[in-house]
């Protein structure tokens, strides 16, 4: 049975003014699953950053409840809750002239009295809590000799090392590559499952979360709050609801995106229909918006015979042969106009000076 790390019920987020009350998001209610990686999807606007902020006891609640192991959020003291709950907010820039090793003690703050002196037992959490994220070759560095993704990866060492059963992330994976952010969301879910964290984030990166979480919470302003797993939500048509728009479809086998391209030609394409090759020249004509089509009697063919070649066929006759597509895409719109305009001229029984 799945145990509940959090629970809120009739939510509204905002802010409080002293006019009036700021509504963000109402009707929220929702749980969390302990040792899970869930994460918070939804356009900008949304209201995802306060929800989080809401849900981690920085911004007090417009009304509603937030219960965190099966207390209200309001009856816990600050320090208590800090050794509940780590958040990591995503502009870490301002840490300067400060070590690795120095960043991910202040994770150990709350145990460490009011002069702050690390025991024995606080540096060797800090030092688990490197080896874990896998940076401790760089506990030794300032931080603004960090390239971004490294800066992300001590930032949630430092969430570790404060050893608390939830983490809280906002935009973990903002300003880094596409690399980079793979490795953070893999990262996560290893320490959910391997730590027994219960991890909450906020993130754009749809397909990254879609892959890799076990939980999907999707907020949107006018659908409201739908959550589960990436598969039962796909299967609920769910996805398709939330985020579909124009020029883009949901692959649900594969719980990503694809775009769709505007096509005004066709082409015949032919071959090793099993081979990478066949599927990637498919793919390089419809970007250019060429639609590869079915054997047919057409002047203008392309032939993948999957052996590394991409072969352009005109009149029965092999005209070109390339091993590498943009060549032969560069060709193919060519080869069909001329043999339009070549069409044309011959119904219309013009010479070759007409």
């Amino acid at each position: 049975m799945q145990k509940t790390s959090i629970e809120i019920n009739n939510l509204v987020t905002g802010y409080k003014s002293s006019k009036k009350n700021v509504v963000v998001s109402e009707n929220i209610s929702a749980v969390v699953y302990s040792h899970e990686l869930t994460c918070l999807l939804g356009p900008n606007g949304a209201g995802k950053s306060t929800l989080l902020r809401t849900i981690a006891g920085f911004q007090p609640a417009l009304s509603g409840n937030i219960e965190i192991d099966g207390l209200d959020i309001k009856s816990y003291k600050s320090k208590s809750l800090a050794r509940l709950v780590s958040v990591v907010l995503t502009d870490n820039s301002s840490i300067k002239n400060m070590s690795v090793f120095d960043v991910v003690a202040m994770g150990r703050a709350p145990y460490t009295g009011f002069w702050g002196k690390l025991s024995p037992n606080d540096k060797s959490v800090i030092t688990k809590s490197l080896e874990w994220v896998g940076i401790s070759e760089l506990k030794d560095r300032k931080m603004q000799t960090l390239s971004d993704g490294e800066k992300q990866k001590v930032m949630i060492a430092k969430a570790i090392a404060q050893d608390t059963p939830i983490i809280f992330m906002d935009e973990p994976t903002a300003f880094l590559d596409y690399t980079s952010k793979i490795q953070i969301m893999l990262l996560l879910h290893r320490l959910a499952k391997s730590l027994h964290k219960t991890i909450f984030i906020s993130t754009h990166d749809l397909e990254h979360a879609l892959q890799v979480a076990d939980h999907i919470w999707m907020l949107d302003k006018n659908l409201g709050l739908q959550t589960g797993s990436p598969e039962d939500l796909t299967a609920m048509g769910l996805i398709d609801e939330y985020f579909n728009r124009d020029g883009i479809t949901y692959d649900k086998e594969h719980c990503t995106f694809n775009i769709d391209h505007e096509t005004s030609r066709e082409v015949v394409v032919y071959g090793d229909k099993s081979s990478l090759q066949y599927r990637l020249c498919c793919r390089a004509l419809v970007r250019n918006g060429i639609q590869p089509v079915d054997d047919r009697d057409d002047v203008v063919k392309v032939y993948v015979p999957g052996d590394g070649t991409y072969r352009l066929i005109e009149k029965g006759v092999e005209v070109y042969n390339v091993e590498r597509i943009e060549f032969l895409v560069g060709t193919v719109v060519p080869t069909i106009v001329k043999n339009q305009i070549s069409a044309i001229r011959e119904a219309a029984n013009m010479t070759q000076y007409e």
